[in-house]
């Protein structure tokens, strides 16, 4: 069994209570109702907490600027809110009661919705996949509830048993699922609720006290708490479990998108954070809190926690504070040694690939070819399917939502065109111009393209209208990359790179430099971390959602030709004319084209 220790901190070093700053803005402090709920968005700046219990009725508060102020949104109503959950970008919400119903928000928590469809009950969790459309609930003394359609529906799946549920995870597709309950067992799915597996072997054959689940955003990694025992967490998909920390009155468990960083509470205890998949743990503070809730950013570096008829607590870490080697980024980028698989696969072969996407998972992915089809794998890129439907053109870029069913493509001398059925189907968007490069946000909504000799264009509305950025210049866009928001933006050009940090509405230059000639860029999904590469030159990277950018000449002079950070900006890839380059150590999987224009299969580089 793994232990924890105490480091001393004291929680006002770590943790800044969220008080009332302006007549709008609402005190979160001194909560008479019981227990805080709390979620937040993939970068930390959207969060919504309720004020409510099963026994007291309270209201719905919203942030928009990372749990400095927050505003009380009275079109909720007061209400008994025990749940809540948010998707990657916190524009659409949803909410629980006890002894009531779901409620949905679209629209960053202003207005609210009663699902009328869904069941009345003590709904005791909810979790979202990252676009908000795909829901999964949990009722007391009931059964595990999914929802497809952003809350309207809702589908009772009665082959897991009526008990004390208290808790639901869902990866970032809303295909993997976890669920748990008090005085029992943890339940596991792979199909989005279709069926569910119990999780009953040693260390967890005998029945516990959950309160909590969570999960990474590609299923992978758990973890669950139990009040008055451990933690458990599980690095192959649910299948194993590990016994870890100490047995304590946990209450509240949460993992960020990798599932290398945790955080839990303790009722009448300490937070305590891991940064090694749970298999240690540190006490964060050595104030005892009655904490009950606790929720971080994807990055795992903005953690919320709440104490039960007390405050909302918000770790204060600046941004501009934190550096490349405090997210362990190794500097040794060099080419790979390990062997790299060529996709021979079924349906693909070699090809004059131009780019290629995939969904937060590796699942589902697209490929294009300049002269040729769209492709479409949904296993991992084993077998591949030519989407005819696109029609043969000169694909140049392609773009995918966190679930991979809503894709975005370029044509060189051609339109956009996008699909909402995972590339079965396409419909022509925007204006004919030379494309370059198109980016997405995990659900699909916000995209950004670069054109040749042209300015940057946004669409806030899945692609179907585009709006034409002047104040980003026009000139060769060779690449653009954007946060799992949409608001985060930076794009390079030949010599070049602009930023964006009102989803594209304004665009400033960083660097205009007449000696160097951009050719890559990436971003990890918080938009802090920003790789961009030379065609012919060193790599330039940012920790300040590309406000600024140093130079790193310790990984030489390459051709380079594409970059890819991991969803942490931990891990990166990198593909130059010759050779593939690494920096870090991950597990995520990574799909790229070569020179010789096939596809090719990094999985195994961080076996």
């Amino acid at each position: 069994m793994s232990g924890y220790s105490s480091n001393g901190t004291n929680l006002s070093s770590i943790f800044t209570t969220k008080s009332n700053t302006s007549t709008n803005d609402y005190s979160v402090c001194n909560s008479d109702q019981g227990k805080w709920s709390v979620s937040s968005d993939s970068t930390g700046q959207y969060l919504v907490a309720s004020d409510g219990s099963s026994t007291s009725s309270g209201y719905i508060y919203t942030s928009d600027n990372y749990g400095s102020t927050w505003t009380k949104q009275t079109n909720s109503g007061a209400r008994k809110w025990i749940s809540l959950t948010s998707n990657s970008t916190g524009e659409y919400l949803a909410a629980g009661l006890y002894n009531g119903k779901v409620y949905t928000s679209s629209d960053y928590g202003v207005n609210w919705t009663q699902r009328t469809n869904s069941l009345t009950g003590n709904w005791s969790g909810l979790a979202s996949d990252s676009t908000g459309a795909k829901l999964v609930g949990c009722v007391q003394n009931a059964f595990i509830y999914t929802s497809t359609d952003y809350g309207e529906n809702w589908t009772s799946h009665t082959s897991v048993p009526t008990a004390y549920w208290t808790s639901v995870a869902s990866d970032s597709t809303g295909q993997r699922l976890a669920a748990c309950y008090y005085s029992g067992f943890i339940y596991i799915s792979s199909n989005s609720g279709s069926s569910w597996s119990i999780r009953n072997s040693s260390p967890l054959n005998t029945s516990k006290n959950f309160y909590s689940i969570t999960m990474s955003s590609n299923g992978e990694y758990l973890a669950a708490c139990v009040n008055g025992g451990y933690i458990y967490i599980s690095s192959d998909y649910g299948s194993s479990w590990t016994q870890t920390a100490s047995s304590l009155s946990w209450e509240s468990i949460k993992m960020n998108s990798a599932g290398d960083k945790l955080a839990a509470c303790v009722y009448g205890g300490y937070i305590y954070t891991s940064v090694n998949y749970g298999d240690t743990w540190t006490a964060r503070t050595t104030d005892n809190a009655n904490w009950v809730r606790i929720t971080s950013d994807s990055s795992g570096s903005r953690i919320v926690a709440s104490v039960f008829d007390g405050s909302i607590y918000v770790n204060s870490m600046p941004e501009t504070n934190i550096s490349i080697s405090s997210v362990d980024l190794s500097l040794t980028y060099k080419p790979v040694t390990t062997t790299i698989t060529q996709m021979n696969s079924t349906g693909v072969g070699s090809q004059t690939w131009r780019s290629v996407a995939s969904d937060s998972t590796g699942q589902y992915l697209a490929a294009v070819i300049s002269g040729g089809y769209i492709y479409t794998s949904s296993d991992y890129g084993v077998n591949w399917t030519s989407q005819t439907a696109s029609g043969s053109r000169s694909w140049i870029s392609i773009a995918s939502d966190s679930t991979g069913e809503y894709l975005a493509a370029a044509v060189s001398g051609g339109y956009i065109y996008t699909s909402t059925d995972s590339g079965s189907s396409w419909t022509q968007r925007a204006s004919s111009l030379n494309w370059k490069c198109i980016a997405s946000d995990s659900t699909g909504k916000y995209l950004a393209a670069g054109a040749s000799f042209d300015y940057i264009y946004t669409s806030s509305d899945n692609g179907q209208n585009w709006t034409e950025r002047t104040s980003s210049s026009a000139a060769v866009w060779n690449g653009i990359t954007s946060d799992s928001t949409g608001k985060y933006l930076v794009s390079c050009a030949n010599n070049l790179i602009y930023r964006s940090t009102d989803y594209g509405v304004n665009w400033s230059q960083v660097i205009y430099s007449a000696s160097l000639s951009f050719s890559c860029i990436t971003s990890d999904n918080t938009g802090q971390y920003v790789t961009v590469c030379v065609s012919t030159g060193y790599v330039y990277m940012s920790s300040d959602y590309g406000a600024n950018f140093v130079e790193h000449p310790e990984f030489g002079q390459q051709q380079w030709t594409s970059v890819k950070y991991d969803s942490t900006g931990r891990y990166l890839v990198g593909t130059s004319t010759a050779d593939i380059y690494t920096s870090g150590a991950s597990k995520t999987n990574y799909k790229y084209t070569n020179s010789n224009g096939s596809l090719i299969d990094l999985s195994k580089l961080y076996s």
